[in-house]
């Protein structure tokens, strides 16, 4: 009985700070600023792509 909750409060402990770094790793990427080289990189050569969709009904009938 002992060894089972032994090896559910590791797992779960386990599973807790993976859960903990991974959001913390995610945030840290969401929230840092950009290099401003990158920045203005991006800014000049700045392309506009326009994607069109047609869509078709089939036809009942």
């Amino acid at each position: 009985m002992n060894h089972h909750l032994e090896t559910r409060v590791s797992a779960f402990s386990l599973a807790a700070l993976v859960t903990l770094v991974l959001m913390g790793s995610i945030n840290q990427l969401a929230t840092s600023p950009a290099p401003e080289q990158l920045l203005a990189h991006a800014d000049r050569g700045t392309v506009a792509q326009q994607v069109v969709i047609i869509a078709k009904r089939a036809h009942r009938g």
